[in-house]
């Protein structure tokens, strides 16, 4: 197995608009090769969701845009995303679904 030297962090911080929207930064990691000493993914982005409910099940709803600067060999240029989450909290209305 080879001895793999990358670094990926994914900062993801969001501030909440007020009735269930929030905004911030896209959740796609910046990584690093630490071999090459060059970045793998430097993306640049921005995302906006949306939290609903189901009856009693939060879902969020997310579209993010990203601008990857640094594309040369393993991450698309421009890309776009679109996501659906079920949120199961612990504990509270949780524990009456089973």
């Amino acid at each position: 197995m080879p001895d793999l030297k990358k670094s990926v962090p994914q900062p993801i911080p969001t501030i909440g608009l007020g009735n269930g929207w929030s905004t911030g930064l896209s959740e796609m990691p910046i990584t690093c090769d630490l071999d090459r000493n060059d970045w793998v993914s430097l993306p640049l982005g921005v995302k906006l969701a949306k939290l609903l409910k189901f009856g009693a099940v939060p879902m969020q709803f997310t579209a993010q845009y990203e601008y990857s600067s640094a594309d040369d060999y393993a991450v698309p240029e421009d890309p776009c995303s679109f996501a659906v989450r079920l949120l199961m909290p612990t504990g509270g209305w949780a524990s009456t679904l089973v």
